[in-house]
């Protein structure tokens, strides 16, 4: 083995093209793993599949819990008759849902909704907000309406929508939102609201959310990967810029440092490693006459014996 300069170089090089391997395929996992964020991030919002979407066990009916049975109705009659007794629901506020919890169809998520017919239900949901100031919990605020359900025909199948508490009806309406787990007491709510002898079918076991913001877990994600791929783009450079000319690695600029031309001490520490019987080697140290070269994982390390 003939040591030189490049040879140590050469060494820091493989090191490093390792080491880039595996962030490469780090990348690709972790791309694997955030495929949905990305998808949806970046492609949303989508067009839901209704064939895949609304099967049969996908699709929930709602009817009186007594055992009379009452002959199918016209849903917008039955909506209609019901809007007089509407009320108002108080509900606690949610903590964070949980991401995994979403509808996916194909890595996505988040999905445009045209409506064919849109009833406003009168399910509206209050929340009380408590401050805390310096550890110092304030008195509760007044009730605030923060949301509402309306109920969305999109064709022979219904969808709970959530929406803002100002939102206005209107048929053919283009919804954007992410479908989310019926929530027990919404589906309570929506019982009481439509009062005895009723059926209800062809209800989507999701409730559509048009107004939960998911950046909370997308934002750390995309940040992630715009660092990962830097720093993937930044080695890559590097690394071709070192294969090019080994003079540009940070191990050879250490003899701009020392007295003389670099070429001219790179010729005197080739003479010096050549020379067996005067270096003295310690572990990944390399001691000659002039020169201590300490071999590292992607730099060695030269300094100057005076």
């Amino acid at each position: 083995m003939k040591l030189s300069l490049k040879y140590f170089i050469n060494k820091n090089i493989v090191n490093l093209l390792v080491i880039y391997i595996v962030i490469i395929l780090s990348l690709f996992y972790y791309l694997k793993q955030i495929q949905p964020t990305i998808v949806n991030f970046f492609f949303a919002p989508h067009k839901l599949d209704y064939q895949i979407a609304f099967t049969e066990e996908n699709l929930l009916t709602l009817m009186d819990r007594s055992k009379e049975e009452q002959p199918k109705k016209d849903i917008v009659s039955l909506l209609k008759n019901k809007l007089e007794n509407l009320r108002e629901f108080d509900v606690e506020a949610q903590s964070l849902l949980d991401y995994n919890s979403v509808y996916v169809q194909n890595h996505k998520y988040k999905f445009k909704i045209r409506s064919v017919n849109e009833f406003d239900l009168g399910l509206a949901y209050e929340t009380n907000y408590t401050l805390s100031i310096d550890g110092i919990r304030t008195q509760p605020t007044k009730p605030l309406v923060t949301h509402k359900y309306i109920l969305i025909d999109v064709g022979n199948v219904l969808l709970l929508t959530k929406v803002s508490p100002d939102f206005k009806i209107k048929p053919n309406q283009m919804h954007i939102g992410v479908f989310l787990p019926l929530k027990h007491i919404l589906v309570e709510d929506l019982q009481k609201i439509l009062g005895q002898r009723y059926k209800l079918d062809n209800l989507f076991i999701y409730e559509f959310d048009t107004l939960t913001n998911f950046s909370s877990y997308e934002l750390p994600d995309i940040l992630f990967l715009i660092i990962l791929l830097s720093i993937v783009l930044f080695l890559g450079i590097k690394i071709i810029c070192y294969i090019i000319n080994y003079k540009n690695h940070p191990t050879y600029k250490q003899l701009y440092k020392f007295y003389g031309a670099p070429s001219e001490n790179e010729i005197n520490i080739n003479l010096e490693l050549n020379d067996m019987e005067n270096i003295n080697i310690v572990k990944n140290t390399y001691i000659t006459k002039h020169f201590k070269i300490k071999k590292g994982l992607c730099k060695t390390q030269i300094s100057r014996i005076c």
